[in-house]
């Protein structure tokens, strides 16, 4: 089973990354070096430099993963300096302290729809925007401040509030969508995380028996619960689409990396596929190919209605969509099945049950195979914090919702065989420090 990261092996052994061996002022050399490395770069593609300004860019260049791999050296060196340069005490309290407030804040914002009001050039004075928002002048002008301590809004005059490139950010669609999810949400959940567990247990596996229920007084898992309050149901379809616009970098960069010419004119099952997102993306490159993209019977319905199909006109004779509950027996007997970033979302009996399912429809197709792409987490301190903060922040954020869980590699595997004693890893397709990966599993 060939790991084909540069630096991880099956077994999951590795040279650690040192988490001691820190000097001041070795960071602070490095931090400038990086610095001019990255400031170099981008005068040389001719791609803005980084500002604050609400005139800023929005984002650094999407399409140079060796300027993604400088910018990580940066932010690890100068968050390690920052880190070095803090006592102890910072980080357990008064860090915490403030990351509280600053979802206090981010709230609030997002409740009135404050960052809207807020005109994208020039600025506005606290008692004008708290008469055109309905609110409080003191309220909003705590909010705001110390939501400036993190150089999202600014006050460019006194008694004034403009934006920078951050609050800017709020205006678009997605963004602010995440962002009243995390705030109204996740920041709510995660408060009554403790409680759930002392109430069902440690490391539960029911998926209507989480922080989500006890947050929100309901017996239904999430998915179910948002599907029938409307509003956030349509909000959360918006925001999954932007979660994987976002993503989609990646996501193409590993999909791009597997060898699907080698499987010929093949058909796939996208389970869990929503609206066929991967679909296309794998359509696109691999003309002789075609899709069934499965999951329940409304997103598919959905996905499939010409007004609402998202699948481009072109790809639609090769895509199509069916309604399927993934824990029941798999209908299609095809050549390859694919799941991306489902089996995160559940528990380990769950996944189990599925597994099996597909298990079943595969012993029918000799030579079949399953793609799971997911991600593998990493032994812990092997990365720079900036690269496995990210998938450990995943981890709880699963847990919270789903009491789903990321995996290790040997977890994966032991997964796969519980839910079939014949399934086992064929191949491991991963970038170097992504935990995105590409699992292909097949049966002995």
């Amino acid at each position: 089973m060939p790991a084909l990261t540069a630096d991880v092996a099956v077994d999951g052994t590795t040279s650690a990354v040192d988490q001691f061996s820190h000097d001041l002022e070795t960071l602070g050399q490095q931090c400038a070096e990086l610095a001019t490395q990255l400031k170099s770069r981008l005068l040389k593609s001719g791609h803005p430099l980084p500002s604050f300004s609400p005139d800023g860019p929005e984002a650094y260049p999407t399409d140079d993963p060796s300027l993604d791999q400088l910018r990580d050296q940066l932010r690890e060196s100068a968050k390690t300096l920052y880190e070095l340069a803090s006592d102890p005490d910072d980080a357990v309290t008064r860090e915490l302290y403030a990351k509280i407030h600053d979802m206090n804040a981010f709230a609030y914002v997002a409740r009135y729809n404050v960052a809207d009001s807020i005109p994208t050039t020039g600025s506005i004075s606290y008692r004008t925007l708290a008469e055109q928002t309905g609110t409080g002048h003191g309220q909003l002008r705590k909010a705001l401040r110390h939501l400036m301590t993190l150089r999202v809004f600014a006050e460019p005059a006194p008694e004034h509030v403009g934006h920078t490139a951050a609050s800017k950010r709020l205006l678009a669609r997605g963004v602010r969508l995440n962002n009243g999810f995390l705030c109204r949400e996740t920041f709510k959940m995660a408060a009554f995380q403790v409680d759930a567990i002392d109430k069902w247990g440690h490391d539960s596996a029911d998926a209507d028996r989480t922080a989500h229920n006890m947050a929100h007084g309901t017996e239904l898992p999430i998915f179910r619960y948002l599907r029938e309050t409307s509003l956030r149901a349509d909000d959360f379809g918006e925001l999954m689409a932007y979660l994987f616009k976002s993503a989609s970098r990646g996501h193409e960069r590993l999909l791009g990396s597997y060898d699907w010419a080698a499987l010929g004119a093949v058909t796939m099952v996208d389970v869990g596929g929503s609206t066929g997102h991967c679909s296309v993306v794998v359509a696109r490159a691999n003309p002789d190919m075609k899709f069934v993209v499965q999951d329940l019977p409304h997103v598919a319905a959905s996905a499939s209605n010409p007004a609402t199909c998202t699948v481009p006109a072109d790809l639609r004779d090769r895509i199509t969509f069916r309604g399927h509950d993934m824990m029941q027996p798999q209908p299609v007997v095809a050549d390859v099945y694919f799941m991306r970033m489902v089996l995160h979302d559940w528990s380990d009996p769950a996944c189990e049950k599925a597994l099996a399912q597909l298990a079943g429809a595969m012993e029918r197709r000799p030579g079949s195979r399953l793609l799971v792409v997911d991600s593998i987490l990493p032994p812990a301190g092997q990365w720079p914090t900036v690269a496995e903060r990210p998938i450990r922040v995943a981890d709880l954020q699963v847990g919270l919702v789903h009491n789903g869980k990321e995996r290790q590699l040997d977890e994966w595997a032991d997964l796969f065989r519980r839910g079939d004693a014949r399934f086992f890893i064929s191949r491991i397709v991963q970038q170097e420090r992504s935990p995105l990966a590409i699992m292909e599993v097949m049966l002995k």
